[in-house]
């Protein structure tokens, strides 16, 4: 990377051009000779750059879309805030939402008790309003207090089940048990037995004669993390033709799978294809090239319009194939994100 460095550095003092001097919409890129003959690395990096002809527009970064909406203002200014373990397990649909409150009120300390009022400058005794034998404090209120003992024993009884008391969220498990099973019977709960597998055989098909496929996949370490994507082109008698894995740095796992896409559009264009089967494992991905949906997130607007123009210039098709047939291009995406420049 260092003598890249030093070569641009050394351009900077030419460079007294805009782009609006060097390109128009009919003409593309006219970069002068000689700056083509000095420089043709950087030329080149220059031509594959694509410009839009829409007029220019203001984007929210912060979205992926790049509309503004007050859940994208609020995120983009608040602090990130690490999620719990129990977080998903008091809000649920099946949980009223005024217990999910109650709970998380007591997992924050929130509970106005005589020890957290206390805390918040209030002058007062704190008892215990049930045994009159500690202080009101949100262990002994829920857990040590004898007469809570005692409805938490009451409650065990009727179920024939001990509950544990301490811990009991955080090492719980969510295997059932016989123990489980009986109280389920008491609150006269029917149970769901679990649906047979299907079977399904997955192939993938060549395409027809005349006819190149590609399979795309992307790929993320996390959402949004270091992602990539890559694709694999065949011929109608399976021989792979070429396919491609590149780095796409930082975006979420479903902007990987739209760039595998839109990359192996350009490439089939690029050699000449103009009858292209497009196959992939995303829903997101069929979805969109079907609509041709101008929806995608903003930093991906312009190729997403190339893209769309190339598509009505061919014989296109795009199906969904599950994972299992779709091993090549997941393959080459999973390691894509390591690579250091497009493959």
């Amino acid at each position: 990377m260092a003598p890249r460095v030093v070569k641009l550095s050394s351009l900077q003092p030419l460079l007294d051009s805009v782009v609006g001097d060097i390109y128009s919409d009919t003409g593309g890129w006219n970069i002068p000779t000689s700056f083509k003959a000095s420089y043709p690395d950087v030329v080149y990096e220059i031509e594959n750059v694509v410009v839009s002809t829409d007029p220019d527009s203001l984007f929210w970064t912060c979205s992926l879309d790049g509309s503004v909406s007050c859940k994208s203002a609020y995120t983009s200014l608040s602090k990130v805030r690490s999620s719990v373990f129990w977080g998903k397990q008091i809000w649920a649909s099946f949980i009223p939402p005024s217990r999910s409150i109650l709970v998380w009120r007591l997992f924050h300390g929130k509970i106005p008790t005589d020890i957290v009022l206390r805390a918040r400058g209030y002058i007062l005794p704190s008892c215990c309003r049930f045994c009159y034998a500690a202080k009101e404090d949100l262990r002994h209120l829920f857990l040590e207090c004898p007469f809570v003992r005692g409805l938490w024993d009451a409650v065990s009884s009727i179920f024939g089940h001990k509950l544990k008391l301490e811990d009991s969220l955080q090492y719980g498990t969510k295997k059932n048990s016989v123990d489980e099973l009986q109280i389920l019977q008491r609150l006269h709960v029917s149970g769901r037995p679990s649906k047979a597998p299907r079977i399904l055989e997955v192939n993938c098909r060549p395409p027809p004669s005349g006819c190149l496929k590609v399979n795309t996949d992307g790929a993320a370490f996390g959402n949004p993390s270091l992602a990539g994507c890559a694709g694999v082109f065949r011929t109608c008698r399976s021989f792979i033709k070429g396919c491609f894995a590149i780095p796409l740095g930082v975006c979420f796992a479903f902007e990987a799978e739209f760039a595998a896409a839109v990359y192996a559009i350009d490439y089939a264009w690029t050699f000449g294809c103009r009858r292209l089967w497009l196959e992939s494992d995303s829903t997101f991905v069929m979805d969109i090239l079907r609509s041709k949906s101008r929806k995608v997130p903003w930093r991906w607007r312009t190729a997403w319009d190339r893209c769309l123009g190339l598509i009505s210039q061919m014989d296109f098709a795009v199906t969904h194939i599950y994972r299992e047939g779709n091993q090549v291009a997941d393959s080459l995406a999973s390691r894509s994100p390591s690579i250091v420049s497009p493959t």
